[in-house]
């Protein structure tokens, strides 16, 4: 990883525009844009939200892909996600800051 990569998180409720936001966050800074839908709607169009597969596939496919990000010579990564900080369950931000070597604030 570089040591100037950079890991940005847009969160929010369903709808409210992180998408846009963090677009042109990438477009200013240089960071490359991973927006949720990039990992879920491919997997749509096989699996059922909710169901086991569709949550291995989603996760797997965002957790790869900030693993790669980390371990490259990319600036980083701005992150969109509606983020459950109330539900144990909801951790693949955590997993994507761990793969940055930062620790998660709690």
């Amino acid at each position: 990883m570089s040591a100037t990569s950079t890991l940005l998180f847009v969160v929010g409720p369903p709808a409210v525009g992180k998408m846009a936001v963090g677009h042109e966050i990438a477009v200013s800074t240089g960071l490359r844009l991973f927006h949720n839908h990039m990992a879920i709607e491919p997997v749509l169009r096989f699996f059922e939200p909710g169901t086991p597969p569709f949550g291995r596939l989603v996760d797997g496919f965002r957790t790869a892909l900030v693993e790669e990000v980390a371990a490259s010579d990319l600036p980083g990564l701005v992150f969109t996600y509606v983020w459950a900080f109330d539900l144990p369950e909801d951790e693949a931000a955590d997993r994507a800051v761990a793969h940055f070597g930062l620790a998660a604030a709690g």
